[in-house]
C-alpha cells in the first residue's frame, strides 16, 4: 500500500484523464489520503504533488540516461561518488 504515491504520479504523468475518477472530490485517492492518519491534510499528498515528484524523478533519469561527451567532468564525478565500481575515475 506504501505504493500508491509512486503509482498515482505515474497514472498522472500518463493518462491524466484517465486519472481524474481516482482524484475527484470524495474518488479514491482522497479516501486512502483521509483512511491514513499520517497522511491527512498533508500538502505533499496532493495529486498535483505526486504528479510534481513524478515527472521530477523521471527527468533526473531521462538527464542520466542521455549520452554524455566523455569529457564531461561532472559525469564522472557523479558516477565516481554513486557508483562503487566507478570508484577509480578521477573527480
Amino acid at each position: 500500500m506504501d505504493d500508491q504515491p509512486e503509482a498515482l504520479g505515474a497514472l498522472l504523468r500518463l493518462d491524466a484523464h484517465h486519472a481524474e475518477r481516482f482524484t475527484e472530490p470524495g474518488g479514491l485517492w482522497g479516501r486512502w489520503v483521509r483512511a491514513l492518519v499520517r497522511l491527512r491534510d498533508h500538502p505533499s499528498y496532493t495529486p498535483d504533488e505526486q504528479r510534481r515528484w513524478t515527472d521530477l524523478k523521471c527527468d533526473f533519469a531521462n538527464g542520466w540516461a542521455r549520452p554524455r561527451p566523455p569529457d564531461c567532468g561532472y559525469v564522472k564525478s557523479a558516477y565516481a561518488m554513486y557508483l562503487p565500481q566507478a570508484r577509480h575515475l578521477k573527480r
